[in-house]
């Protein structure tokens, strides 16, 4: 799905809180320097859901998550 041009979401810097990380197979950035708070948000937690997709900032995201859960609708803007 496009957005803004792009093919998916992982053009986006939030895209490692999307994606499941490699080497430890969750969603949280893991740093091996030894720091260990995640660098990113965790979308799967209530606090990282509403941060990512319930922000006017981060219209964009939500449009393109909820087109993608309903493919078969079209959704051109969202109010908050």
């Amino acid at each position: 799905m496009a957005v803004n041009g792009y093919d998916d979401l992982s053009a986006y810097g939030c895209n490692r809180a999307l994606l499941e990380d490699e080497r430890t197979g969750f969603g949280d950035e893991v740093d091996v320097e030894g720091d260990s708070l995640p660098r990113y948000i965790d979308p799967l937690n209530d606090w990282g859901f509403k941060r990512l997709f319930g922000t006017e900032v981060n219209k964009e995201f939500l449009i393109a998550f909820l087109m993608e859960i309903f493919p078969d609708k079209r959704i051109k803007d969202i109010s908050y």
